[in-house]
């Protein structure tokens, strides 16, 4: 969903990390810093939260919390660098009634916030990580309430970590501190309790529905505790009269057969988030009538509901900004409205069609996600009026019939996505600041756009196009690079020390591989080319590779003796010409699960590799319990390998009666990975392994068994292997001392 509103917790930021710098120019004034500083917490240097402009709440040595703060306290950090933490302290006076609620917006990039109590040690774990409430790559809002009974119990001095981690983000931190006086009004509460009545059929779970077993039943109820009160539960919020000017139900389970009409009754309200919750029978006509009487209402988020209907203007309240219809069933075309008078839209997923309407010069428009319609989605060309618009910065119209050529976009572009459409023509020069950039699957010609000057350049995809002559030089800050099936030439330039992942196979690229560090790296794919050198020596070390392929390449040499990669999980080096003998360190990395050297000149036999495999039957000497080895698909097929068929190859992970591996379906949904064991074409020899019999009958089910092409007894090892276990395709063996193939 792009923007994906859910109640799970973020990942903890990295506490090593925790080193404060200055915040923007823009948020702090540099005459004042030596004020705003708290030097004495720990060992971190942290700005006072209640000094910082934006939630001057505080004066004097003071950076206490106070309670009532409302629209207060907002701290501004546009620009922000990744992984430069910002680092504030407060503090909670002894026995405080109040909430205390902290949101944090994030718009080009990700970041993230944690609280550390006191006495916690900045170099452990927070004490609170972040909720999320949406989360996109335009833009996000995350929030952490703590708990009442917590800042009761916990007065002193806390700790705020605010850390981005992709993009320069800009970044807003804000404060709430509702003090326990405040109540949502009765007859606000009797309009929720109310859709509750409608939504909730009263014997659901936290796991079904946190709202109706929960929310419904304590924070509704009319002799609820303050700090259960709906102004008290974050995300939601209220003004200071006690009515809602934000609810924020996204997610909790409710099962609406229309759209609540209460919602027409919470006349403050000025944010509604009810996506991720079930309105199957309601349209999007319904939801217009309801709002229409809400004059300060400016964001809507009822993203997989199922609403139906056409997209039409009526469901624009006069002060409507932002509106997240994303995968729903509604239809129809775009109108001109949504581009004109709203700052973001968000309509992914729908059915809608048409053209892409043109926005008019005084639009405002920020951040347009009409990507993955279904049924064909929209056609036409992209108006060339949005290369005019000032303010646009995301735009993702991905997966749609649109044509023609690729309009410039605007100098505030920072994400621009129009992948797997019909685009055609050159891609032209690209804005300095733009982030992230998706221009696969079209019809693209001539070269690759510069992008060396791109210095905010962070993601780059270009795969299934039709482009020749090299790959230019790549920017600093280049993460994540793919430019596969698309016809170019020539040599790798050099690879950014930062770059995490590319994919450039399928090409017509030379030149060594051999010296490339890949050691920072989680995905190499370059295989389909006429690379040539060795495998590089740091893939086999790298902390963070999981995936490494160079299949149908020209490389030579051995491959690395000393493999510890912990995050490895497939390894494809299948035709090439690699010569030497199969390390036995390939074997002990933990979370391998394909390995295919298919196709190559390796030669020496099997045994020390298949040494590493235990039989988890036996205890260790801890007493512990050993483990099948993970593979689940091994290729070694047509090399030079001689010697026996170990029987410890018994303890592959393909033989593994107990795991399932699932991978992406050819459709987009899952499905299930064929185990193989391919030893075909190698010159191995001895006794027929009979242990074969007894692994294959474990497994049962899907199986692609093939060891060489001829072995005496065909017919009898077919049937045995047939009884064993459901076979795709079953070969017939050969190679080994000719015996009796056992029933």
């Amino acid at each position: 969903m792009v923007r994906s509103r859910c109640c799970r917790l973020s990942h903890a930021l990295v506490a090593a990390a925790l080193f404060a710098t200055a915040i923007a120019q823009e948020a702090i004034d540099p005459q004042t810093q030596e004020q705003q500083q708290q030097p004495s917490i720990g060992e971190v240097v942290a700005y006072k939260l209640t000094q910082i402009p934006g939630c001057t709440v505080a004066t004097g040595d003071s950076y206490e919390l106070p309670a009532g703060l409302y629209d207060d306290c907002s701290i501004q950090m546009p620009g922000m660098q990744q992984n430069d933490p910002q680092v504030f302290a407060f503090q909670v006076a002894d026995n405080v009634q109040m909430s205390a609620i902290f949101t944090l917006m994030v718009q080009g990039g990700t970041a993230s916030m944690s609280i550390w109590y006191p006495g916690s040690p900045l170099d452990g774990p927070p004490d609170l990580i972040q909720n999320e409430l949406f989360s996109s790559a335009a833009s996000s809002e995350g929030w952490i309430s703590i708990p009442q009974e917590d800042l009761a119990t916990h007065p002193g001095d806390y700790m705020l970590s605010v850390t981005a981690f992709s993009g320069m983000p800009d970044v807003s931190l804000s404060v709430k501190t509702p003090p326990s006086t405040l109540q949502l009004v009765d007859e606000e509460r009797a309009l929720l309790a109310s859709v509750a009545g409608q939504c909730c059929k009263g014997n659901e779970t936290m796991d079904d529905s946190p709202f109706c077993a929960a929310i419904a039943k304590q924070s509704l109820a009319t002799d609820h505790s303050w700090f259960e009160d709906m102004c008290h539960l974050a995300p939601s919020s209220c003004n200071t009269d006690g009515q809602l000017i934000k609810l924020a139900l996204p997610g909790l389970g409710l099962k609406c057969e229309s759209f609540p009409s209460e919602i027409g009754g919470l006349k403050a309200l000025a944010r509604l988030d009810l996506s991720g919750n079930s309105m199957a029978s309601a349209t999007l006509h319904e939801v217009a009538k309801v709002i229409s009487g809400l004059p300060d209402l400016e964001e809507v988020a009822l993203g997989s509901t199922g609403l139906s209907g056409e997209l039409t203007c009526d469901v624009l309240t006069p002060n409507m900004k932002i509106l997240d219809l994303a995968y729903n069933l509604l239809e129809g075309s775009l109108p001109s409205c949504m581009v004109n008078n709203l700052t973001e839209l968000y309509v992914p997923g729908n059915a809608i069609t048409g053209t892409l309407p043109t926005p008019a010069a005084t639009s405002s428009l920020t951040t347009l996600y009409a990507n993955i319609q279904r049924g064909g989605g929209l056609t036409g060309t992209i108006p060339v009026a949005y290369g005019s618009l000032r303010k646009l910065r995301f735009m993702n119209v991905g997966g749609n019939s649109l044509s023609g050529a690729l309009p410039g976009m605007p100098r505030t572009i920072k994400l621009l996505n129009v992948s797997d459409n019909n685009l055609s023509g050159r891609v032209g020069s690209l804005p300095a600041g733009v982030w992230n950039v998706d221009v696969s699957g079209n019809s693209f010609t001539g070269p690759l756009p510069a992008l060396a000057a791109l210095t905010s350049l962070e993601d780059f995809v270009a795969n299934s196009n039709n482009f020749d002559g090299r790959i230019p030089a790549l920017p600093s800050g280049l993460q994540h690079f793919e430019t596969s099936g698309c016809g170019l030439s020539g040599p790798l330039p050099a690879l950014p020390a930062g770059l995490t992942r590319i994919d450039v196979s399928d090409n017509h690229l030379t030149g060594s591989v051999t010296d490339i560090d890949v050691t920072n790296m989680e995905v190499f794919r370059a295989s389909n080319n006429s690379l040539t050198g060795a495998v590089p020596v740091n893939a086999a070390a790298s902390p963070a590779m999981f995936l490494l392929d160079l299949g149908h390449n020209k490389l030579t040499g051995s491959l690395p003796d000393d493999w510890v990669a912990p995050r490895m999980q497939m390894i494809m080096l299948d035709n090439n010409e690699i010569t030497g003998t199969m390390p036995s360190s390939l074997a002990s990395l933990p979370r391998l699960g394909v390995l295919r050297l298919a196709n190559n000149k390796l030669s020496g036999d099997l045994n020390s590799f298949a040494a590493q495999f235990t039989n988890p039957t036996t205890p260790a000497a801890d007493g512990s319990t050993h483990k099948f080895n993970n593979i689940f698909d091994f290729n070694i097929s047509a090399n030079h390998l001689t010697g026996p068929v170990p029987g410890n190859l018994a303890w592959l992970g393909v033989f593994n009666p107990n795991i399932t591996i699932i991978v992406p379906g050819a459709h987009g949904g899952p499905s299930i990975a064929p185990r193989a064991l391919d030893l075909s074409g190698n010159m191995l020899e001895g006794d027929w392994p009979v242990w074969l019999l007894d692994a294959v009958r474990s497994v049962g089910g899907w199986l692609l068994f093939v060891l060489c092409p001829t072995f005496g007894r065909e017919a009898a090892v077919t049937a045995a292997l047939a009884y064993a276990a459901t076979v795709l395709h079953v070969l017939p063996l050969c190679g080994f001392d000719e015996q009796e193939v056992p029933d």
